[in-house]
């Protein structure tokens, strides 16, 4: 992956502003790269994302099914608290 792409819609695309470089903590060297969004790119991401919503099967899911999914997210979170 480059560092001027934004993943939008299930791709990659290039970042309409320059990358921002990403400092070490510990050094203030830089040591990446970093897309930077511009609001047109935020949004294509909104748009993206809502055309995924009311197009995919998410709002069809039964309840139950949601919550089997979304209890997933939080798994490998709870372990860093």
């Amino acid at each position: 992956m480059a560092h001027d792409q934004l993943y939008v819609g299930g791709r990659w695309v290039a970042a309409r502003a320059e990358p921002v470089p990403v400092l070490s903590p510990h050094t203030g060297d830089p040591i990446a790269a970093a897309a930077t969004a511009t609001a047109a790119d935020i949004d294509d991401a909104v748009s993206a994302a809502q055309l995924a919503f009311d197009q995919g099967p998410w709002p069809r899911l039964a309840l139950a099914d949601r919550i089997e999914v979304a209890s997933g997210w939080a798994s490998p979170t709870s372990m860093l608290l």
